[in-house]
Order: structure tokens, then C-alpha cells, then sequence
């Protein structure tokens, strides 16, 4: 993170970066609380020469199932995987695989980096 457009309760705007306001900065990054809504992020990337990445879908009804097996094969995965999970209502839209459309799923995500 390099910065942040944040508006403060007193409903002042801010633009917060680590040098002009670095204990709200921190505080941003996650140091809990409630200081602001954030209306803009600048970020920093870094390369990555090739990302494998996809998502599983299951029936919502079978969250509790999906969730305890994620949360027990998560700790062995390697240290540069990211894994995320939602429980999701999908709109009912053509764009979306027949099997999707207006399902109740909770859809596990992961990426990994190519090792070299």
C-alpha cells in the first residue's frame, strides 16, 4: 500500500501515505478500529512471471462440510498460496454457467505463484 484517499468522521477528505500521516496509515493497514472510509487505494506490484488461479464452486447447504476441509488442507499448502472463500447468492444472470445461475454456493479461490 502506498496511500490512501480516506474520508475521516469529521468528514474531512485525506489523502494518507506513511510519510504525511504515518499512525493513520498504519491504523489503515490494519491496525482495527473504525478511522475511515476509504474511497482510493494506491498500490505497489511486483512481477510475477506466471500465476495459476481458479475457484471451486459447491452447494451452500454444504458450507459447514467445505469449510472444514479447507480450514484442515490449508495449514500443509505452501507458504506463497493464497486461498480465500465466500458464501455467495449468484444473481440469476446468462453470463453465468447454467449451473450457477441464482445458486446458493461457497466458492473456495486460490492462486500460487510459479515456483522457480
Amino acid at each position: 500500500m502506498l496511500s490512501l484517499e480516506v474520508v475521516t468522521a469529521d468528514g474531512e477528505l485525506r489523502q494518507v501515505d506513511a510519510e504525511s500521516e504515518p499512525e493513520l496509515f498504519w491504523a489503515l493497514r490494519g491496525g482495527k478500529g473504525n478511522f475511515a472510509v476509504v474511497t482510493a487505494l494506491e498500490f505497489d506490484l511486483f512481477p510475477v512471471p506466471r500465476l495459476y488461479g481458479g475457484g471451486l464452486n459447491f452447494p451452500g447447504e454444504r458450507t459447514a462440510d467445505v469449510l472444514r476441509a479447507w480450514t484442515a488442507w490449508l495449514p500443509g499448502t505452501q507458504e506463497t498460496m493464497v486461498s480465500s472463500f465466500a458464501v455467495l447468492r449468484l444473481p440469476p444472470l446468462p453470463e453465468l454457467p447454467e449451473p450457477l445461475r441464482g445458486a446458493f454456493t461457497v466458492s473456495l479461490r486460490f492462486s500460487i505463484p510459479e515456483s522457480r
